[in-house]
């Protein structure tokens, strides 16, 4: 009978993990490293994570970061393997975009500081320039305006490499938001000038696949509309 009772036992505890499973799944997010907001160094793994996992403390999900580099996110996205991402989606996935936050992060260039503002009316106007961006397929929309313009494009793994580009002289612009330029480092910052125009201007957002729509409804009920 000892035989029969650790048999009982093992399929209980079997059937309570799959249930503990069930009430609590895990969500893998698609991230790169773009300090501040998603960085594999940090203990809560950056800004947009924090905000994340604080938004849905109320349901039983456990958001697990994915840091890839960015060619090889851009490539899941557009394969459509992925879940959730805080990697901007595009293309013909089947997703919806959350927005986590209501302030927008400004999304701009940076150069070598001048006495002139940064300011420009066209981007052709910069025909010839170099600009380190993060890396991404070749046949990213963000990407095509400034080769269009004429612009030289060098790709870099993370932020950090970008700025260093244009600080080196090794690039001439380079792609920054306004919360990691107020974050740089005083004597770093007054080297580098961030523009007055803005590229692109958006909350903290979370993408969610088609896929994982039935799982992560929990956490964001519109998702179950």
């Amino acid at each position: 009978m000892r035989w029969y009772n650790t048999l009982i036992v093992s399929i209980v505890s079997a059937i309570f993990s799959l249930q503990s499973y069930a009430a609590n799944p895990t969500a893998s997010v698609l991230a790169v490293e773009y300090p501040p907001f998603t960085t594999n160094s940090e203990i809560n793994e950056g800004i947009a994570f924090a905000v994340l996992r604080d938004r849905t403390r109320q349901s039983s999900i456990n958001w697990v970061a994915e840091f890839v580099p960015p060619a090889r996110a851009h490539k899941r996205i557009q394969q459509g393997d992925w879940c959730a991402s805080f990697y901007p989606a595009f293309g013909d996935n089947k997703y919806t975009s959350l927005a986590l936050t209501s302030d927008p992060i400004k999304i701009g260039l940076i150069r070598k500081t001048q006495r002139i503002p940064f300011s420009w009316a066209d981007l052709e106007a910069f025909s010839g320039n170099s600009i380190a961006l993060l890396r991404s397929g070749q046949d990213s929309v963000f990407v095509k305006q400034f080769e269009d313009a004429g612009m030289q494009v060098i790709f870099v793994e993370n932020i950090d490499a970008a700025a260093k580009m244009v600080l080196l002289d090794r690039a001439d612009f380079a792609m920054m938001d306004n919360v990691t330029y107020a974050n740089l480092d005083k004597d770093i910052a007054t080297q580098l000038q961030f523009s007055k125009n803005i590229l692109i201007s958006t909350p903290i957002t979370l993408f969610v696949h088609v896929s994982c729509y039935r799982v992560l409804k929990q956490a964001f009920p519109q998702l179950g509309r």
